[in-house]
């Protein structure tokens, strides 16, 4: 499906996100996912390397697991939050992803992040996320939709070698050609 194309898997221990952009940057990576919590530093050194040359790679970041506001606010990456199909094929049921336990609550961010500039809003579109499968595992979160995202991304890449050097393109052929509707109640 992605021909000539390699999909590597690495371990960023704590939020020293430096060493694995890095690792990445040596592989020639295209697109890479992040999966971790965010704040203002991680979101910074996110945008500086979405922007440095020469492979320019298009970032991937979860939005968070906390009901509340986006915990990822880079602006040169994609933000993904996760939706709820409901188990239909229908998309008038989808919501956005909220497990519901009250031991231990967990909820597609998707509060609108206070910005200082108020320019943009978070997250930048939702895929599926509740109730993932792989192989004998079944999770969920904003960590199993932003894969998806980065994915679609690869494919998007694949089609137009001229965006390898233009991620903010890429972003905007993704955003443009989601389904727009998904509105949440909170």
């Amino acid at each position: 499906m992605l021909p000539n194309q390699n999909i590597y898997m690495g371990n960023i221990p704590g939020n020293d996100l430096g060493p694995g952009i890095q690792w990445c940057f040596d592989q020639q990576a295209r697109v890479m996912n992040f999966s971790v919590e965010g704040d203002d530093r991680m979101d910074a050194e996110l945008d500086y390397y979405a922007l440095k040359g020469p492979y320019y790679p298009v970032m991937v970041a979860a939005a968070g697991n906390r009901w509340g506001p986006v915990t990822n606010k880079t602006k040169n990456g994609l933000v993904v939050g996760a939706t709820d199909d409901r188990g239909t094929a229908s998309l008038v049921d989808d919501t956005m992803w909220d497990d519901m336990n009250p031991q231990n609550p967990h909820s597609s961010a998707s509060e609108n992040p206070v910005l200082s500039n108020h320019d943009y809003e978070l997250p930048h579109l939702v895929a599926p996320g509740a109730r993932i499968t792989a192989g004998s595992l079944d999770h969920s979160g904003t960590s199993l939709a932003a894969p998806q995202v980065a994915g679609a991304a690869m494919l998007v890449l694949a089609r137009n070698d001229q965006l390898r050097i233009y991620p903010e393109a890429t972003k905007s052929v993704i955003m443009a050609t989601a389904i727009a509707g998904m509105w949440t109640s909170r």
